[in-house]
């Protein structure tokens, strides 16, 4: 009896919390990043570089520590916040210096959907989608969305109004693939397009705060590379003349349905031979 009186009790402050949760005013844009503060300052850039090891990922942060570097956060035309790390602090043979940047799209509570781009000092310049909690001295991710590096789900175009959140994110022609839903040999798709200097179309999704999930709306895909000299695989080939053939009634750009059906004729043209 007591256990199942436990049980209860844990049940009954699970739908409490998520109750109160879904209650919690959502804020937007610059009355979200207002309140995203230490000491009456916006957060410094560098309090947004959690690790990339998923064991110690959510380790919060002491806003005091991050805050404290001698860098200065600079604020860049498009709004964001960003600071860059001085050279040579990472490795020497680094071509350029590290950063973080980032910009607050919305805010429920002391929950903050942060999005961020940074980079280590070399090649990679990756972007993040999350959700971060904020309190008096400390800072912790709380739920990652989405993240890429350039062509391979890199994200950009982030717009906040209401409870809604859009944004694009750059896809390979085995991203959009997959984004069909169509099953393909795997054979086929890994020969297609999937690195991340392979920016072949663009996704754009709609986030609904509220519920906190993410629809794909739309997928636009470029017109395929005909320089001399590119010689794409078979797979690569035949993706490239469906897009071609789309591309002559206009602007590729598919909804949902459209672009399952764009799946099903690559499947059945492409993946057969």
């Amino acid at each position: 009896m007591r256990s199942a009186r436990l049980s209860l009790v844990a049940i009954f402050a699970i739908v409490t919390s998520l109750h109160a949760q879904s209650k919690t005013t959502i804020l937007t844009g610059s009355a979200a990043a207002r309140r995203f503060a230490y000491q009456g300052q916006p957060l410094h850039p560098f309090c947004l570089e959690f690790s990339q090891e998923r064991s110690s990922r959510s380790a919060r942060s002491d806003l005091v520590m991050c805050s404290a570097a001698n860098v200065s956060p600079k604020r860049e035309d498009n709004g964001w916040w960003s600071a860059a790390y001085p050279t040579g602090a990472g490795d020497p043979s680094f071509s350029r210096s590290a950063y973080v940047s980032y910009t607050v799209l919305a805010s429920k509570g002391n929950r903050f959907l942060v999005a961020t781009n940074s980079s280590g000092g070399g090649s990679g310049n990756f972007s993040n989608l999350f959700w971060v909690r904020l309190d008096d001295r400390w800072i912790a991710l709380v739920k990652d969305e989405r993240a890429g590096d350039r062509c391979a789900g890199g994200l950009s175009d982030y717009k906040a109004q209401g409870t809604v959140v859009t944004f694009s994110v750059n896809v390979s022609s085995g991203a959009v693939l997959e984004l069909t839903g169509v099953p393909v040999d795997k054979g086929v798709s890994g020969k297609l397009n999937g690195s991340y200097v392979d920016c072949d179309g663009v996704a754009t999704y709609r986030y609904d705060l509220k519920a906190e999930k993410a629809q794909l709306t739309d997928v636009r895909i470029r017109p395929p590379d005909t320089r001399a000299g590119t010689v794409p695989t078979l797979p690569q080939s035949c993706f490239n003349q469906l897009v071609a053939q789309y591309a002559k009634r206009g602007p590729v750009s598919l909804k949902p349905g459209a672009l399952k059906e764009f799946g099903r004729q690559f499947a059945a043209r492409c993946a057969a031979r």
